[in-house]
């Protein structure tokens, strides 16, 4: 009997394998567990239909194939290992959609096992993806044991954290002021920005200043990784603070970062990490008797032979708008519409002064489409009618996502990349996410200010 169903339905069901036994894990040596593979499930999207693998009791992991097993356990039971992992070749219709959804099966069995409580009671739990390679070929997995363990592993104890016991925000702790910058850069605060802000310049001590702030761009997702505990102070400047007093020439000199972060990612280029929650990052100018100043110390030249000469350095930029969240949830939001409205064909100027045309430019492009199948689609990109790269829209049953690189040799200032959509259907829509430029750039101060940072250089 042939089932049907709508992607819909098919994404918004959700099982729990719950095993329950008189017997529980903790009094066995091991449990096997077996997944219950059925027929293919159908469901039609638009006006194909695909065939989606279905194991007995289970969801899907958004369009990937999915596995959860939960039994209860003793309270001696520290820990879990999956062992004897069995399996069997995949189905034809296995590897079409795996292949159609573009759903990576490594030869490392992919899954996610521990011991963890639910309303004070220990269970063990394991969350698999059902593939895995074995010489080269995809195989479904159709049973393994899970072997409890007892006296140690990740039920121990976590380490406690070491806060700090008091915030510099605590009452009594001076004057507050809040500053709200948009980028990387060095700012001044002169007494009229002073006056602005509320501060009584003429009573003030411009000795008891400090600033405070992080400056670390997007809070890390994971507990694990380091964050600044409470607000850090800053080394600043305060040009005329010798005498006591915040007269009208005199001004602070701080060093703040903005609310996005660039990273070092190859050994030639950077990546930017947006943060999608503000636009702005905030310090706080603090006025308080009582604390210690921190001020920027004077560095002086090293008296060691120079090892290298820098003339040119790494320099990049970014193009991305945050205008449309495609799944009505999440933190990846979208720009430009490519569509017969708007056009199918849009041009980004990028213009980077004093560029160094004897090294290529190297473009990142990411972009989402709803296309279900690549047939007739394209992507193409150029600059000045030459066509610098060209590959199929992303597939996918509801938005899928596309990552192009290429690189523009001998560069100009001024690189207007063209961007062009093929489509196989008027009801294709594609999106644009953002741009990532990484170039070189000729050692010449502009501006004010500036900053640079040479990934080619070595011995400085």
């Amino acid at each position: 009997m042939k089932t049907s169903v709508d992607l819909k339905q098919l994404l918004t069901c959700a099982f729990v394998l719950l095993v329950t036994s008189s017997v529980t894990l903790a009094q066995k040596k091991s449990e096997t567990v077996t997944i219950a593979w059925g027929e293919p499930v159908s469901y039609r999207y638009g006006e194909e239909y695909f065939k989606v693998p279905y194991i007995e009791g289970q969801s899907l992991d958004g369009y990937c194939p999915n596995f959860f097993y939960r039994e209860s356990v003793g309270n001696g039971v520290k820990n879990i290992l999956v062992e004897s992992i069995q399996t069997t070749p995949a189905t034809e219709e296995d590897k079409t959609y795996i292949k159609q959804f573009h759903i990576n099966v490594t030869d490392q069995l992919t899954a996610d096992y521990k011991v963890a409580k639910a309303a004070g009671e220990p269970f063990a739990v394991v969350n698999m993806m059902p593939y895995i390679l074995k010489n080269g070929q995809i195989h479904r997995i159709t049973s393994f044991e899970v072997v409890p363990q007892k006296g140690s592993g990740n039920s121990s104890k976590p380490l406690a954290k070491d806060f700090v016991t008091s915030s510099v925000l605590a009452p009594g702790n001076g004057d507050w002021y809040k500053l709200a910058i948009g980028a990387d850069g060095f700012y001044k605060i002169d007494r009229a920005a002073l006056l602005a802000m509320g501060v009584d310049v003429d009573n003030i001590n411009p000795q008891h200043i400090n600033i405070y702030g992080n400056g670390d761009g997007l809070l890390p997702q994971s507990n694990a990784v380091f964050r600044t505990d409470d607000l850090a102070k800053n080394a600043i400047t305060i040009v005329g603070e010798a005498d006591g007093s915040f007269d009208n020439g005199d001004y602070i000199i701080f060093y703040g970062w903005g609310p996005h972060r660039w990273y070092q990612d190859t050994d030639s280029t950077f990546r930017n990490e947006r943060h999608v929650y503000s636009d702005v990052s905030c310090y706080f100018l603090n006025v308080n008797p009582a604390e210690p100043s921190l001020r920027v110390e004077n560095v002086f030249n090293s008296p060691d032979p120079t090892t290298n000469t820098v003339t040119t350095y790494s320099t990049y930029d970014i193009y991305e708008q945050d205008f449309l969240n495609l799944v009505g949830g999440g933190s990846r939001w979208y720009g430009e519409l490519f569509d017969e409205g708007p056009g199918l064909i849009r041009t980004f100027p990028f213009n980077v002064l004093d560029i160094d045309a004897s090294s290529p430019a190297h473009f990142q492009v990411y972009l989402a489409s709803n296309t279900n199948t690549t047939s007739g689609t394209d992507q193409r990109y150029s600059i000045g009618g030459n066509l610098l790269h060209n590959q199929s829209l992303p597939a996918s049953v509801d938005f899928g996502r596309s990552k192009a690189e290429f690189v523009y040799e001998n560069p100009a200032a001024v690189m207007p990349l063209q961007i062009q959509v093929v489509r196989n259907s008027p009801d294709v829509l594609t999106y644009l996410d953002k741009i990532t430029l990484n170039a070189r750039r000729d050692l010449r101060f502009r501006g004010t200010q500036m900053q640079f940072r040479d990934l080619e250089a070595v011995g400085i």
